[in-house]
């Protein structure tokens, strides 16, 4: 695979000079999200077991946390209330199973040096203790809907 530098990149990144440190998880939806997790559980070579749950108030969602490995967890996201942001989750993911998001772990979201436009709605506590999280517009990241996740009160 060839070698790519920013000069390659075009226009300007959307998170400015924050660092990205990691994968944290990916987020997915649908009603077939729970035969996905039977899959994973019962088809593969993956020790998924599930590593808790928790009801983010503002959006009215359940989040369930399953580990895939030792670093990596699937979010499946069940909503609960008739916020804007559950319906559209409803909506979103159907009968079948779609990934919702993906999400990265960053430095200090409260540091941001990013403009208000690029985000969906205001940050908020994310779905695991001391996480704080902000959307990003997809049309600001190729068409993916990115959650930048941020683990406060870890140092």
């Amino acid at each position: 695979m060839p070698s790519r530098n920013n000069e390659d990149c075009a226009g300007d990144n959307p998170i400015g000079d924050m660092m990205i440190y990691s994968l944290d998880h990916i987020g997915v939806c649908g009603e077939g999200g729970e035969l996905l997790i039977q899959f994973l559980m019962l088809s593969t070579q993956l020790d998924v077991t599930s590593s808790g749950s928790a009801f983010v108030k503002e959006y009215e969602i359940l989040c369930e946390f399953y580990d895939l490995s030792s670093d990596f967890q699937l979010e499946y996201l069940i909503p609960k209330g008739n916020t804007k942001e559950a319906n559209a989750l409803r909506s979103w993911g159907g009968s079948g199973f779609v990934i919702h998001h993906i999400a990265l772990v960053v430095g200090d979201l409260t540091k941001m040096d990013i403009p208000e436009e690029k985000f969906i709605g205001d940050m908020v506590q994310g779905g695991k203790p001391n996480m704080r999280v902000r959307f990003l517009k997809p049309e600001f990241t190729g068409g993916v809907l990115i959650e930048l996740v941020d683990y406060w009160g870890n140092d």
